[in-house]
């Protein structure tokens, strides 16, 4: 939240909070329990919590706003009144400038702002082509690919962009483990709580998936931290790949620059 709010948070948001204390009316006593009660959902850290920012980040707004309020009000003098207020449109549209960039530049790719390339439009329509009406079918990767294709293709996945902590911990270890054979016993490991009982398991591993593994351990955890710009396969991710190839455990059934799909045996 600091590197959305900067410190505005610390140090406008209580004395917003002690000024609806003191007023003593309804409307900003339930302004409080709203506040408090999305600011508790939201560090939950439960699948699907964020979403309730789109409604959590309004009591934010208004407690904030009530804060400078709080605070400018004893200011008497009008040209101090007038420096505090234009002091605070300047903070906040500088923190609107730095967070455009810092968000931008998570979906940088070629030279444009996206989530999806082409790379990833045409392995979905392979998967929709050969998999979609299946039900048997789960499909492993990481968050941020599974979220994507899951999405176009209709294939379900190991829980999209809510993929979770264990299902995470076991990919990161099959991706790090020392053989293909020890990553297909990680793999097979990764379950589903709509698809239980899968006959078949698809793994794609894409350029997102190998960027993925070089967060650090909280990261990797984390819903809101995943690779949300298009990465191509490098030169050493191809090696890895190929490894898996040439296993007996894997079938390759679809392969481009961005992404190498295989089947389970």
């Amino acid at each position: 939240m600091q590197r959305i709010y900067g410190y505005a948070l610390l140090l406008f948001t209580l004395p917003g909070v002690f000024y609806a204390i003191s007023r003593k009316k309804w409307e900003y006593n339930l302004a409080l329990i709203l506040l408090f009660g999305f600011t508790g959902i939201l560090y939950s850290n439960f699948p699907y919590v964020i979403k309730f920012y789109v409604l959590a980040r309004f009591f934010v707004h208004l407690f904030v706003a009530l804060g400078i309020w709080s605070l400018v009000k004893y200011i008497k003098t009008p040209l101090f009144r007038f420096t505090a207020y234009l002091l605070s449109v300047v903070t906040f549209a500088v923190l609107l400038l730095f967070n455009s960039i810092f968000w931008k530049n998570w979906i940088s790719y070629r030279g444009s702002y996206t989530h999806i390339s082409d790379y990833d439009i045409e392995a979905s329509e392979y998967l929709a082509d050969n998999y979609q009406n299946r039900k048997d079918v789960l499909l492993v990767s990481d968050p941020a690919t599974q979220i994507i294709f899951e999405g176009l293709s209709g294939v379900d996945s190991a829980g999209g962009g809510f993929m979770s902590a264990d299902n995470r911990l076991l990919l990161y270890n099959g991706l790090k483990a020392g053989s293909v054979g020890l990553a297909k016993d990680y793999f097979e490991k990764i379950d589903d709580k709509i698809l239980e009982n899968p006959s078949l398991k698809l793994v794609a591993l894409s350029g997102r998936t190998f960027a993925w593994t070089d967060f650090n351990s909280e990261d990797r955890l984390r819903f809101d931290s995943n690779i949300w710009s298009p990465q191509e396969l490098s030169y050493w991710d191809v090696l890895t790949l190929s490894k898996y190839e040439n296993s007996s455990d894997f079938r390759l059934v679809y392969k481009s620059a961005y992404v190498w799909i295989f089947e389970l045996k």
